[in-house]
């Protein structure tokens, strides 16, 4: 009641009490109000990596000592990783350190792969061999997976512009060659254990590997560091962002992944063209002082 007096805000059921005591409808009593919604952990991250970029490159410029958003902790929804989440460049060359130092295996090098080329879960585990052109540096994405009754199947994209042919960095032509060289040996080392249908990244019988199997080896591999918490689809958009974050135009990005239309680019990764936007703002600014110094 000395809430009310006072004027405070009320919860709705207490006001309720309140205007029945007085034999009042709650109207005659009360100016409700919508409550606000809070942010969702979509928006919280995307503003953090906006932050996150721009004090980075203030960083980098000297602008800044060092980049106050690695410090602090973004929430998570129910201890699950959301779309939205993805590495920025500090965050993803510890990975690529974390990787660097595991043992071969199909997952380490898919990891990179995902990092490094923005490709779909399902494209990625689609790969075959005759996918992937290491003299020439290139990969041909033609296939997604579809699962039936427990079995994958490959099957060819939903729109045309999922069908691309990308241009393998030479990080990447390295890694996917030593991971053959090291496959031909399981090959052999399983024998007839082993079903050969030239699939890129199998399972332990020569399959198509499950998405969840996937995630788990992810979540598994970043335990323990300090690193969000990202899942398969988040190196995606890490790639996508690290791209965007390097002045890549919306048609380049969308075109590496294989969006439908630049739109469906701009409106997913809106945070990512925001932030290097203003990166490139103080970019100009420390170039322009620069050359005012030097002109002086």
């Amino acid at each position: 009641m000395r809430k009310a007096v006072r004027g405070e805000i009320l919860r709705a059921d207490t006001a309720e009490k309140i205007a029945a005591y007085f034999g009042q409808k709650l109207s005659s009593m009360f100016i409700t109000e919508k409550a606000q919604k809070a942010l969702s952990t979509n928006c919280i991250h995307g503003v953090v990596t906006c932050l996150s970029s721009i004090f980075q490159s203030a960083y980098k410029a000297g602008i800044v000592k060092e980049n106050p958003i690695r410090r602090t902790t973004p929430p998570r929804a129910n201890g699950k990783a959301t779309e939205s989440v993805f590495l920025d460049e500090q965050q993803a060359r510890q990975f690529i350190a974390i990787l660097d130092g595991e043992p071969q295996s199909t997952y380490k090098a898919a990891f990179f792969v995902l990092l490094y080329v923005g490709l779909r879960s399902g494209e990625l585990r689609a790969l075959h061999w005759e996918d992937i052109d290491l003299e020439s540096g290139v990969l041909y994405v033609r296939h997604g997976l579809y699962e039936k009754a427990g079995q994958y199947e490959r099957t060819l994209p939903k729109n045309n512009s999922s069908i691309r042919a990308l241009k393998l960095p030479q990080d990447v032509i390295d890694i996917l060659t030593d991971y053959r060289a090291w496959q031909d040996e399981q090959i052999a080392a399983h024998g007839t254990a082993w079903q050969d249908n030239g699939i890129v990244f199998p399972n332990t019988k020569g399959k198509y590997l499950d998405g969840q199997s996937f995630n788990k080896k992810l979540k598994q591999l970043i335990a323990g560091t300090d690193l969000p918490d990202i899942h398969i689809h988040s190196l995606r958009h890490s790639c996508a962002s690290l791209l965007i974050n390097n002045h890549e135009t919306a048609a380049t990005v969308s075109a590496q992944l294989g969006h439908s239309s630049i739109d469906t680019t701009n409106r997913v990764y809106v945070h990512s063209f925001k932030a290097a936007q203003a990166a490139a703002a103080v970019g100009l600014q420390t170039l322009l002082r620069k050359q005012a110094t030097a002109t002086i």
